[in-house]
């Protein structure tokens, strides 16, 4: 029997419109959006999408007996970037407490028409989260990171010295401050380098930034194979600016020794772990529909990348029912049906299957995949 518990909220017409799925304690959202939760109307104007979004938020929690202070990291996903500050008053309402506040990454992309506003999140029922500082950087409604029960999750992190707020313009050394800035995370949560568990490296120039990523990474990590799970993202928000890097990283506290795995078919990751545990917590890096390093149709992607979060599951000991939340990108909203085919094939109850969020970003623009998994779990 099943652990997993799916929590939903009707939106209009649609009774599972919102999904909150808990695992001992342990939960994760699915999309959560700016509908009327009456009507299923979105409003036209960001502002109010971004309002009713974490309003949704805060009753889907309820629902769920949790609260905010239970909030590990909120994902906020903005079709512009310039509407980030639009999160401000919303955030503030929702956290009061400046102590108790998670961590909180922005992504900006290419959303579906007439939505400018998404959130997702991770959270532990029964946990109150603690707000972690980098010492020296300036007092932030958000804060660098966040505790919750072992689970330690960071803020989007920049190449920016806490101290002056300047970024480098040397590409290599903003890429060091970042992970400088993470370490300084880690130790505030009396974590370290062997307790993480994921690392997204958000890029502003994915094909000449990564190799100095790939120069920095073994310095940090040095057992080529023993390491976090990892994504580099193009990031295109990014493009303009002096900010070359932003870091989001997940650690698990007090779990032994870190596990890694690779998948047998597919062709090595450029870190050579395609997931990474700790204690019964696993998190991917992206699984695509790759066998062999072929790239064939949608379908054949589709149900080769289900496959991989199978094995990989199996690899770490555990079963589909402990899958919590899947990241699913695409190249094209257009694929989602044909990919949302392969979900149900593995999630046959709609009652009893991880949250999930899919985005059109952060696909390796240089290769033809239209579809990655990105896996969260506890066992």
């Amino acid at each position: 029997m099943s652990r997993r518990r799916v929590i939903t909220v009707p939106v209009g017409e649609d009774p599972a419109g919102l999904q909150l799925v808990e695992r001992d304690r342990l939960f994760f959202s699915s999309t959560v959006d700016g509908r009327d939760l009456v009507t299923g109307r979105l409003s036209a104007e960001p502002a109010a999408q971004v309002e009713t979004a974490f309003q949704n938020l805060q009753t889907l929690l309820e629902r769920a007996s949790a609260s905010p202070a239970n909030l590990g990291l909120v994902t906020v996903c903005l079709a512009q970037p310039e509407h980030e500050r639009l999160l401000d008053g919303p955030w503030k309402r929702l956290f009061p407490d400046e102590g108790r506040r998670p961590a909180r990454k922005v992504n900006c992309y290419r959303m579906r028409p007439g939505v400018h506003a998404q959130v997702y999140v991770v959270g532990m029922l029964g946990e109150p989260a603690a707000s972690f500082e980098i010492p020296g950087a300036p007092s932030s409604d958000v804060p660098g990171g966040a505790g919750l029960g072992p689970l330690v999750f960071s803020s989007a992190l920049a190449g920016r010295d806490p101290r002056s707020g300047a970024e480098p313009a040397d590409p290599e050394a903003q890429i060091r401050q970042a992970f400088s800035n993470l370490a300084a995370i880690l130790k505030a949560a009396d974590a370290t380098w062997d307790d993480v568990i994921h690392v997204y490296a958000f890029l502003q120039d994915r094909p000449q930034r990564q190799p100095i990523l790939d120069k920095v990474w073994p310095e940090i990590f040095p057992e080529w194979g023993q390491c976090p799970a990892r994504k580099a993202v193009q990031y295109d928000a990014l493009n303009g600016g002096s900010q070359l890097v932003q870091l989001q990283a997940v650690a698990v506290r007090g779990q032994g020794q870190r596990r890694d795995f690779t998948l047998p078919n597919v062709p090595v990751h450029d870190t050579g772990t395609m997931g990474a545990a700790l204690g019964r917590y696993l998190w991917s890096s992206g699984l695509a529909g790759n066998p062999a390093g072929r790239l064939g149709t949608l379908e054949e992607q589709a149900e080769w990348a289900f496959r991989h979060l199978g094995v990989l599951v199996e690899q770490a000991g555990g079963l589909l029912d402990g899958v919590g939340q899947v990241t699913i990108l695409v190249r094209d909203y257009a694929d989602e049906p044909t990919i949302m085919e392969r979900w149900r094939a593995t999630f046959p109850d709609a009652a009893d299957e991880p949250a999930h969020h899919v985005a059109a970003f952060g696909l390796n623009p240089l290769n033809t995949e239209r579809v990655q998994l990105h896996v969260a779990a506890a066992f």
